[in-house]
């Protein structure tokens, strides 16, 4: 069990997904692990979509931000879904980041989110 309202952890999650898919070139590849460890359960979404150039890993996660890139094009978007996603993960005591990423290669990020008693 962890402490969040399903609705906000299906808004992430579809969020992470959307992204996956929008920024794949070809056929889209996607991976999700499931994990726990004491206080926390996690997952990570690991995609091998377009990737983030290092200078923007922060960016990605401000309100109307955008990595766009003339040669990929620029899909529809108002660069909301990683800062509401991320205000939905903190609002209920987690985390999410950009675990990794790497332009050309894709990219990872990990919800972290604290485990409560089911009692």
């Amino acid at each position: 069990m962890v402490g969040i309202e399903a609705q906000d952890l299906a808004r992430i999650l579809d969020s992470l997904f959307d992204n996956a898919l929008t920024y794949s070139r070809g056929r889209p590849w996607m991976q999700v692990r499931v994990g726990a460890e004491a206080e926390s359960a996690w997952v990570v979404v690991e995609d091998r979509g377009r990737g983030i150039p290092w200078a923007a890993r922060h960016q990605i996660f401000e309100q109307f931000s955008r990595v766009d890139d003339a040669s990929f094009g620029y899909p529809p978007g108002a660069g909301l879904g990683l800062y509401i996603a991320r205000a939905l993960a903190e609002r209920s005591g987690g985390t999410l980041e950009l675990e990794r990423s790497r332009v050309g290669r894709g990219s990872s990020f990990r919800l972290t989110l604290s485990r409560v008693d089911a009692g």
